[in-house]
């Protein structure tokens, strides 16, 4: 998951031109997605 971040941020860093909301949009939906699969991974490994 760890690898998402700079392919998140790669794509945020192309947007922001473009469109700075829709950079931001990118980072914030990657990361929630990125964070709720961690928790996803943790829940497989403990249970």
């Amino acid at each position: 998951m760890v690898l998402l971040a700079p392919l998140l941020f790669g794509i945020a860093y192309l947007l922001w031109p473009v469109s700075y909301f829709a950079a931001i949009a990118v980072l914030f939906i990657g990361f929630t997605i990125d964070i709720l699969g961690e928790f996803e991974i943790l829940d497989h490994t403990l249970s």
